[in-house]
């Protein structure tokens, strides 16, 4: 996708952004933000300004959301274990885009210029919208994570109702990075900055961003962290702990100053909530027995199937060569799809064997185990070395960079 960009469209957003920094409300400066930016892309994109309710929430600087329905597909396409193209896809065919600017730097005490202001939203749409790396990073980590969960949590995530859980991390990635280091790659990478005349106002603009609203957490460790949130609030509903789960979102939603992240936090909550008060027709118990019988369905029809273990007592054999299988195939990982699948094959392996180990414990003389103990430890040892070093494998590299068609003879 090519984006042209003429000096009178970047004189425009400037002015507007005078005109935010007097009136950070200012619906026809953000109209022709909006417009300008769609004109750019040749997407929809409206812009929007968010204010705080307390200053102790963190400042996002700047969001790039897609429509909610986005975050559905793509969701659905990682737990399909979709290739990397079609998550791209996903990504890159999204028409509807809905950007937030974080009022806290349109004031003095951050003192960016409209130059500056200009090139960091630029710069937004172009790493978030017009970059394969953020669905590639999605696709990374949140698979990673996903296949290493347990067989039962991957089964309820495959139903609508809990998927949505994972939306948590997804709207997380469209933040602006704040942890500095991962900025100044992202400055130094961003040729397009450079061509278009505002190099030096987005490096100025970073540095300024880095001082007020910089953080230690590194984007990856940030997903990896709410991936990990959205797992542990899976287990707290098999548990039935639903009020923590309430607790959390409510708390989440309270510190999140972004208005379409709260709206889609909301809906979370409110599909996970009833009321307490006694005349609703969806109290909180009726909600809580809802989700639990779910939950016991899903589950007991996945033992149930015969897809757990031929739903025979005599246990399959695990056959060495599949050991094998994932030891030739560590040689051959070229992608991130490679990668993905052969973690979640051995992640699958585990589960069995971890299943076995738990049988032979148990005593149950129900069920008969084809292996003795100390080798399933061995099986599940030389397992784990395959895993590290299939996780820390290094791909080639790719170029998921964004291609910018400027005019003949400018230079900004």
């Amino acid at each position: 996708m090519n984006l042209v960009m003429n000096k009178e469209r970047f004189s425009d957003m400037e002015n507007a952004f005078t005109r935010l920094k007097g009136n950070d409300s200012d619906a026809s400066a953000l109209g022709v933000l909006s417009s300008s930016l769609s004109k750019i892309t040749g997407k929809a994109i409206t812009v929007n300004t968010v204010s705080p309710q307390n200053q102790s929430q963190e400042c996002f600087v700047m969001s790039v959301y897609p429509e909610e329905s986005v975050l559905d597909k793509l969701v659905t396409a990682i737990l399909s274990e979709e290739k990397d193209s079609a998550i791209a896809k996903i990504w890159n065919d999204t028409t509807k885009w809905i950007i937030e600017i974080d009022t806290r730097i349109l004031k003095d005490k951050v003192n960016l210029t409209e130059k500056e202001l200009t090139a960091l939203i630029l710069h937004e749409v172009g790493h978030i919208i017009y970059s394969n790396s953020v669905p590639m990073k999605i696709a990374k980590i949140a698979r990673l994570e996903i296949a290493k969960t347990n067989l039962v949590n991957k089964q309820l995530l495959k139903d609508t109702f809990f998927s949505k859980l994972l939306y948590v991390p997804l709207l997380n990635l469209c933040n602006s990075t704040r942890h500095k280091d991962s900025m100044k790659t992202e400055m130094k990478a961003d040729k397009y900055a450079m061509q278009s005349g505002y190099g030096k106002d987005l490096a100025s603009g970073i540095n300024k961003i880095i001082v007020y609203a910089g953080s230690e957490t590194t984007p990856d460790e940030e997903l990896s962290q709410l991936m990990g949130f959205s797992i542990d609030t899976l287990q707290s509903l098999q548990k039935r702990q639903n009020n923590i789960v309430r607790k959390n979102f409510a708390t989440m939603i309270s510190a999140t100053p972004s208005r379409f992240a709260k709206g889609v936090l909301n809906n979370i909550h409110t599909s996970l909530s009833g009321s307490n008060d006694p005349r609703a027709t969806v109290t909180e118990a009726v909600k809580d027995e809802f989700i639990s019988n779910k939950i016991k369905k899903i589950t007991d029809e996945f033992y149930a199937s015969e897809a757990f273990f031929n739903r025979v007592h005599k246990m399959k054999r695990i056959d060495p060569a599949e050991l094998d299988y994932i030891a030739l195939e560590l040689n051959n990982i070229k992608s991130n799809d490679d990668k993905m699948m052969l973690v979640s094959y051995i992640y699958s392996k585990l589960d069995i064997i971890d299943y076995y180990i738990a049988l032979i414990d148990s005593k149950n003389p129900k069920y008969s185990v084809p292996h003795s103990r100390e080798s399933l430890v061995q099986m599940k040892q030389r397992l784990n070395d395959y895993r590290i070093q299939a996780i820390n494998r290094k791909l080639p590299e790719v170029n998921y960079g964004i291609s910018i068609q400027w005019p003949t003879g400018y230079e900004g």
